[in-house]
């Protein structure tokens, strides 16, 4: 896991593309707010 922070959004950073390659595994990018909730959801079951 790997948490990386973009205040200008990580779509439309130059870092993206570089990320995505570089690391060279299936990713998704989900805000803060959106990861907590998920945690919590994943708590609940």
């Amino acid at each position: 896991m790997a948490y990386l922070r973009t205040p200008n959004g990580f779509g439309t950073s130059k870092l993206a593309v570089k990320f995505d390659k570089g690391i060279g595994v299936a990713n998704t990018a989900r805000n803060w707010n959106t990861a907590v909730r998920l945690g919590e959801m994943a708590e609940a079951t």
